[in-house]
C-alpha cells in the first residue's frame, strides 16, 4: 500500500511538472503570437541610411519603461546629427560609420577591447581620441607617421570638437562606481598640450554644442545643460528620459535644440524658463 502511494505521488508530481512546462510555453508563444509582447514580426527593419531632418514625422513619444528586449530591437538605426554649412541639420546612422586610421593601427595604445575613435589632422601630427567605455579611454597625440605619441588626458573621450582655436571634448565613465564625467578644452601652446577642466558632471555626458560665445549646450544621458566656460558654471535647461534610448548627439539651432537617438530625434522647443519635447521618426524606421 505504501509503494502504490508513493507511485500514485511521484506520478502525480510528474504532471503537475508537465503542466507547469506547458503553461509557460502557451505564454511565451502567446505573447508572440498574439502581439502583447516583443514578438519579431512586428518589427520591420529596413536600411537607416542618411536623410535630412525634413523626412522625419511627429510621432507619440515611446513609453518610459522600454525593455531590455525592446532596445536591442531598436539598436538598428541610432542616429547621429550634426549641422551643415547652410544650418540644416543632417542625420547619420551611426552604425554606418568607419574611421580610416592614417597609419598603421597596430601603433595605437588599446587594452584590446572594443573601441571608439576619432582622429583630428593636425600640422605636426594626428589628434587620437579613444573611448573604450568601463574599460578606459584616453586622447593622445600622434605624430605624422603614428611612430611617436603623447598622452593629454587619461579618460574615455565621449565627445570632441574644435571651437575657437580649442578642442573642447567629454569625458566620462559608466562604471556604477565612477559614473560622471566633466567638460574641459585642450590646447596646444607651442610647446605642449594642455588640459582645462570647466565642469564635472554626475551623469555620464554624451555630446555638446556651442550655442554662444563662451556658452555650450552639455547633452548627458539625462539632462541638458548650459555650461559657461568663462565663468565656470552650469545649469540644467531640462531633464528627460532618453538615456533608455542611448543619445548620441546634440544640435543647437535658433528654434531649439534637437537630440539624436536610437530611432528618434528628439526636439526641445522653448517655451519661457521650460522646454517642451517633440518626438520625430524617419519613416522607414517606423513599426508596421
Amino acid at each position: 500500500m505504501a509503494t502504490n502511494t508513493m507511485v500514485m505521488g511521484r506520478n502525480y508530481m510528474v504532471i503537475v511538472e508537465r503542466l507547469i512546462i506547458c503553461g509557460v510555453l502557451i505564454m511565451v508563444y502567446g505573447f508572440g503570437i498574439f502581439g502583447n509582447g516583443y514578438a519579431e514580426d512586428k518589427i520591420v527593419r529596413k536600411p537607416c541610411g542618411n536623410s535630412e531632418l525634413a523626412e522625419w514625422k511627429i510621432v507619440i513619444p515611446p513609453p518610459l519603461a522600454l525593455s531590455d528586449v525592446s532596445r536591442m530591437l531598436l539598436e538598428d538605426c541610432r542616429w547621429h546629427i550634426s549641422q551643415k554649412d547652410n544650418g540644416d541639420i543632417l542625420v547619420k546612422n551611426l552604425h554606418d560609420e568607419e574611421v580610416n586610421f592614417p597609419f598603421d593601427v597596430g601603433l595605437l595604445e588599446s587594452s584590446g577591447h572594443s573601441s571608439d575613435y576619432d582622429i583630428f589632422k593636425l600640422i605636426d601630427g594626428w589628434l587620437v581620441v579613444r573611448d573604450e567605455g568601463e574599460f578606459g579611454g584616453d586622447s593622445r597625440w600622434y605624430s605624422v607617421d603614428g611612430a611617436k605619441s603623447t598622452m593629454i588626458v587619461d579618460a574615455p573621450v565621449k565627445w570632441l570638437s574644435l571651437y575657437d582655436e580649442r578642442y573642447f571634448m567629454l569625458t566620462g565613465n559608466d562604471i556604477d562606481s565612477t559614473y560622471g564625467g566633466s567638460f574641459g578644452g585642450m590646447y596646444f601652446d607651442g610647446i605642449r598640450w594642455s588640459y582645462d577642466q570647466f565642469e564635472t558632471f554626475s551623469e555620464l555626458p554624451v555630446s555638446a554644442a556651442k550655442q554662444d560665445s563662451g556658452k555650450y549646450v552639455v547633452l548627458t544621458q539625462r539632462a541638458l545643460y548650459l555650461v559657461d566656460v568663462v565663468n565656470r558654471t552650469k545649469k540644467i535647461l531640462h531633464k528627460g528620459e532618453w538615456w533608455k534610448l542611448n543619445p548620441t548627439s546634440v544640435v543647437v539651432k535658433s528654434d531649439g535644440v534637437y537630440i539624436g537617438l536610437t530611432k528618434y530625434i528628439v526636439k526641445l522647443s522653448y517655451l519661457g524658463d521650460e522646454m517642451e519635447e517633440t518626438w520625430l521618426m524617419h519613416e522607414n524606421n517606423k513599426e508596421q
